[in-house]
């Protein structure tokens, strides 16, 4: 049983790593919510974050992808310390999610990974890392060879044969010169 008397609208959240740093983050609940129904949960990761510190929480953009289902919407928050394909990065999204269902009531197989360009790349290692907890995986405009640049500092090992039974809906451009579509869809195919 959830209880009726949880926070609801714009909510932030924190919590520590088990490498000590703290990470902040966004989450929207509907006003609307009604503990004894399962509501879908979609996570949001944000491009540019080669910043040395992380964003501002109450800057963060929370309306970039609208959308008209009922959804709890989460905006976790990466910069250089903790970028979205590390190990600090699977900690922070898994005890999100974790901190989430023992609150709300989530539909484990409505759990959704979206992120554009740096966050559309932390998708990808997601998907290839730890897919178990997502239903689906939406990289935007990003690139999944990105991964395998030692520049990008890729933590661990990843096994892209990990995403081949999950649903991924890739979006890039032709007109895009860092990932264009006709690249892209190379290696998702």
């Amino acid at each position: 049983d959830y209880k009726t008397d949880v926070p609801k609208g714009l909510g932030f959240g924190r919590h520590r790593t088990y490498d000590g740093l703290d990470h902040e983050y966004v989450f929207i609940v509907p006003k609307n919510y009604d503990p004894s129904r399962p509501y879908q949960v979609r996570f949001q990761l944000h491009g540019g974050m080669a910043r040395a510190r992380p964003l501002v929480v109450n800057r963060v953009r929370t309306d970039a992808l609208p959308g008209a289902v009922e959804e709890i919407s989460v905006f976790p928050i990466a910069w250089v310390r903790s970028m979205w394909w590390s190990a600090i990065q699977a900690d922070n999204l898994a005890r999100i999610l974790d901190r989430l269902k023992r609150t709300y009531n989530v539909d484990e197989n409505r759990v959704y990974l979206t992120g554009a360009s740096d966050g559309g790349t932390g998708v990808y290692f997601m998907a290839f890392r730890d897919p178990t907890p997502w239903a689906s995986f939406l990289p935007l405009i990003s690139d999944m060879t990105v991964l395998a640049s030692p520049v990008v500092r890729t933590d661990g090992e990843i096994y892209p044969g990990n995403a081949v039974n999950k649903p991924l809906y890739v979006v890039n451009t032709g007109r895009d010169r860092l990932y264009p579509a006709h690249i892209v869809q190379l290696y998702v195919d």
